[in-house]
């Protein structure tokens, strides 16, 4: 299960499923191929399936936040 889960439980290199990025972001599956197919999220193309880098989920993350980290 992706949603709980602690950053240091995926490497970096990991491959996660369309799904398990959908649940770690809170975003539908289709939401999640639109950002791939926007080039906004960088995949994996194995045969039919796509496969997402989770350093690649954790950089959207990064690029997306908005406001400063300063208090």
């Amino acid at each position: 299960m992706v949603g709980g889960a602690k950053q240091a439980e995926f490497p970096q290199q990991r491959l996660c499923t369309v799904a398990e990025v959908a649940e770690f972001l809170s975003l539908s599956r289709s939401k999640v191929y639109n950002l791939m197919d926007s080039g906004l999220l960088r995949y994996v193309k194995l045969g039919k399936s796509r496969r997402i880098q989770w350093a690649d989920v954790l950089n959207l993350v990064d690029r997306s936040t908005i406001g400063s980290a300063e208090v």
